[in-house]
């Protein structure tokens, strides 16, 4: 009885074991992908950058970089907790080095970063579209009033 219940607990471990190892997987895709947009969305600014500093606060837009340049910084350091969460998960699966505990324990802290990580590149992506977007439809507008102005003058003549 003592048999079946030691491999009971062992195939629920790893089950554990893989089910925190495949969401660690994920994670690690998804702040790749966030690096990658951190990195396009500073492309847009830059892109934009005169026409932003036209009708935008210079404050705002300075703030909103910085904000980029922090969030991108933490889930850069996340990333690397990440890999190292799931080395360990490797590890302990073929080696059984720790206790199931301290592992579930970190796991549970790394999906907290993971949510903050997520809530952040959220806000901030929302922020520079945001800004890129007024400023872009403003440039519209200002395109569009000089094509009329244009119309009207080759009218007149």
């Amino acid at each position: 009885m003592k048999k079946i219940e030691e491999n009971m607990l062992k195939k629920d471990t790893s089950s554990k074991i893989l089910a925190w190892y495949a969401a660690s997987k994920e994670w690690i895709s998804t702040i790749e992908f966030y690096l990658d947009s951190f990195f396009t969305m500073k492309n847009i600014i830059d892109r934009y950058l005169d026409k932003i500093l036209k009708n935008e606060n210079l404050d705002e837009i300075r703030e909103c970089v910085m904000r980029l340049q922090d969030i991108r910084y933490s889930c850069s350091e996340a990333l690397e907790k990440v890999k190292l969460h799931k080395g360990v998960l490797v590890e302990f699966q073929d080696k059984k080095l720790q206790p199931i505990a301290s592992l579930e324990k970190e796991h549970l802290r790394l999906k907290k970063i993971m949510g903050t990580c997520h809530k952040n590149f959220k806000e901030i992506k929302n922020e520079v579209f945001s800004i890129t977007e007024h400023t872009l439809q403003i440039s519209k507008e200002e395109n569009l009033a000089i094509e009329l102005e244009k119309i009207k003058v080759a009218r007149n003549n």
